[in-house]
């Protein structure tokens, strides 16, 4: 009878092992995913789709949680983003444009400085002038002077208005993949569909489109989608549509922006 309750308790221990070392498999290289728990592996895992559509969806419980968390502060290649801050990339202005404004408005407010200058000067002069010629000659000299301060003032504010306008998109708007226009688009003339992914849009200005001029922006609007444009649209932009992993041609919607240089 001890015999057999020693056998009894072996087999038990070594059923026991075999249970933990197929737990502990579960999680290595090789094998699926377990859920509720941390996973390792030593080789990087790849999920591919075969069909159309996104390869994963990942949904939380409330929808202003974040849907994943990374530790890495690495840049993650054609990772796109639609909006920084709440603002869409159109609502940023450039570098050169910055510049281009900030060097009028300190012109402007150079001669606004020269101009209350001699506002004061004259002031100076009406305060301590001895005959009442030389106090209303003074006084004459300080409404010049503020007409002046008033007109370099609005000149600033032209100056401004003239460099923000500039740089404001001459064309916007989304293009589906038949061609149509979206019903908020502006600043395009008739978009024509040239063959499978191949789309014409000239400006409504009549303005001829060459990337000496004008600067576009398009971003693909379907997932699995690339795009690539030229200036070779017989004055128009043309903008080419594929297959992300073929390479081929393929009917694809996009949103696009024109802005004159």
């Amino acid at each position: 009878m001890r015999h057999l309750g020693t056998g009894l308790k072996v087999l038990g221990a070594a059923s026991l092992l075999g249970l933990v070392g197929n737990s502990v498999s579960i999680a290595a290289t090789g094998h699926g995913f377990t859920l509720g728990t941390a996973n390792t592996a030593a080789k990087q895992t790849t999920i591919s789709r075969t069909t159309n559509g996104p390869v994963l969806n990942l949904r939380t419980k409330s929808a202003t949680a974040a849907p994943f968390t990374v530790n890495g502060r690495g840049r993650v290649a054609n990772l796109n983003a639609d909006t920084v801050d709440g603002l869409d990339s159109s609502e940023f202005g450039r570098a050169t444009a910055v510049d281009a404004l900030a060097g009028r408005m300190t012109n402007a407010e150079s001669r606004v400085a020269v101009a209350e200058a001699r506002t004061q000067k004259a002031t100076d002069r009406a305060t301590g002038a001895q005959t009442t010629a030389d106090a209303a000659q003074a006084k004459a000299d300080a409404a010049q002077a503020e007409a002046d301060a008033a007109q370099a003032k609005a000149t600033t504010a032209q100056s401004t208005a003239a460099a923000v306008t500039a740089r404001m998109p001459v064309a916007q708007g989304y293009v589906g993949s038949d061609g149509s226009a979206g019903g908020r688009s502006y600043g395009f003339g008739t978009i024509t569909k040239n063959g499978t992914g191949i789309y014409r849009l000239p400006l409504a200005s009549g303005a001829t489109f060459v990337f000496a001029t004008h600067v576009a922006q398009v971003t693909p609007a379907s997932a699995g989608c690339r795009v690539a444009i030229d200036d070779n649209g017989g004055g128009a932009l043309r903008v080419f549509t594929f297959n992300a992993g073929s390479g081929s041609a393929q009917d694809c919607p996009f949103t696009v922006t024109v802005t004159a240089l």
